[in-house]
């Protein structure tokens, strides 16, 4: 799943039940074990009633899915529990909630329902504000497991399966790793040195790697009088981390692996497996010093830690190439129609809709794993309509040709950041 963790800040609406229950939640959410209140929710769209009891399903499995209509891997996990909930029938309930009405109005989220009807077909919460505050989950795509009136689980969604749902119908405790809840480290340290580490009470410089934590969040740098005084960068990639101790790279550059393992450098996250492999946090706390040493300091430690060397190169390679061919072909649409579905994967035509022409092309780069360069000198926005699969380059290809662009394959030459393996014999 693309960009598996997606945080989001949501607005409060008005409470669905009782105002001083609702108060309670705020501060206070639920956890694994502890009661749900019977509910009633409302604004339930897509659905046979426009509200759900949570009592009157309380011999049912219930999973809460918080999901928005921005969140690509939110969707793209729809037609799985669509096929969920067809396998396990009234044994089950699972429910989408949406918890940003100021995004998604009702009317929105039953468009986005009926425009994909032929793939999944689901009921969803809209314009909540209760249950977001009852469990206040870490992150999009979080799912809440609750049973005969209890939460038996709080977890990622890729963790909504055949498997998992058979063992909570039948009793089995669920182990998975829980999402932690957002906490705040900008003002604490990782080692809180409060006499239970084995660190020493004072020092005047630490640096610590340690693998990926799902219970650390955030990204940082501490600054003091105008100096950083600590750098902080959670579960993150070793590319990420190589960018930011190398901030020349960080922006516009393309990355060329020249490794003999690149299976090390992986920044696929898309997994709970695959975040344990690939994911490290790292902290460096040394006197104030300016924000050139800092990184200097932050590039020090990457090259005992990594056995990796960083550089810049121009090299003619590969790429694909959109030009302009016939504007007269170029449709203009309405500013109403606006949005894009590329990075649902769910088997429907995918539609462009009153973007910039450069943002395609950064998403094209993702999928085709080689440079797209946009040459068309068309600034405007456009309103494309592309084929379903996006992989398929001879496809799109035509699909653009009609529509007053041409997408071909030529060599240019490309500003690289370069990752080389660096030699750890000495």
């Amino acid at each position: 799943m693309k960009k598996i963790t997606i945080l989001c800040v949501l607005g409060l609406l008005s409470p669905f039940f009782w105002a001083n229950a609702q108060k309670h939640y705020l501060t206070k959410p639920l956890n694994v074990g502890e009661s749900v209140p019977d509910l009633t929710l409302q604004n339930i769209v897509n659905f046979k009633s426009k509200t759900i009891r949570l009592s009157e399903y309380k011999d049912k499995l219930i999973i809460l899915d918080f999901w928005s209509t921005f969140c690509e891997p939110c969707i793209r996990h729809m037609p799985e529990i669509f096929s969920l909930q067809k396998q396990f029938a009234n044994r089950i309930l699972i429910l989408p909630v949406n918890s940003n009405p100021r995004f998604d109005t009702p009317e929105k989220v039953k468009k986005f329902f009926n425009e994909r009807k032929k793939i999944f077909n689901l009921p969803s919460v809209v314009c909540d504000s209760v249950l977001w505050n009852l469990f206040k989950p870490p992150h999009l795509s979080t799912c809440v497991w609750i049973r005969n009136g209890k939460v038996l689980q709080i977890t990622e969604g890729d963790d909504v399966n055949s498997e998992n749902i058979n063992k909570c119908l039948n009793d089995i405790f669920l182990t998975v790793v829980t999402p932690v809840r957002s906490q705040d480290y900008a003002n604490g340290r990782l080692f809180s040195d409060n006499g239970t580490s084995s660190l020493p009470s004072k020092y005047l410089t630490r640096s610590i790697l340690f693998p990926y934590d799902p219970n650390i969040q955030g990204s940082m740098s501490e600054m003091e009088n105008g100096k950083i005084k600590r750098i902080y960068r959670s579960n993150s990639t070793i590319i990420s981390l190589l960018r930011l101790a190398n901030p020349t790279f960080q922006f516009g550059f393309r990355i060329k692996i020249n490794s003999s393992h690149p299976e090390l450098l992986s920044e696929d996250v898309s997994t709970d497996s695959a975040r344990q492999k690939n994911l490290y946090c790292y902290e460096a706390i040394f006197p104030p010093v300016s924000p050139k040493k800092a990184m200097e300091y932050f590039r020090q430690d990457l090259l005992r830690y990594f056995p990796y060397t960083v550089d810049s190169a121009k090299i003619v390679d590969s790429c694909w190439v959109l030009k302009l061919s016939n504007t007269s072909k170029i449709r203009v649409g309405k500013t109403s129609q606006n949005g894009t579905n590329i990075g649902e994967h769910i088997g429907l035509p995918i539609y462009y809709y009153n973007r910039r022409l450069s943002s395609l092309c950064n998403e094209l780069e993702y999928f085709y794993k080689i440079p797209v360069l946009n040459e068309t000198g068309y600034r405007s926005n456009v309103w494309l309509d592309l084929p379903a699969e996006i992989m398929d380059t001879k496809e799109v290809a035509k699909s653009l040709a009609k529509q007053g662009f041409t997408l071909t394959k030529e060599l240019r030459p490309i500003e690289y950041m370069v990752i080389k393996d660096r030699d750890v014999s000495n």
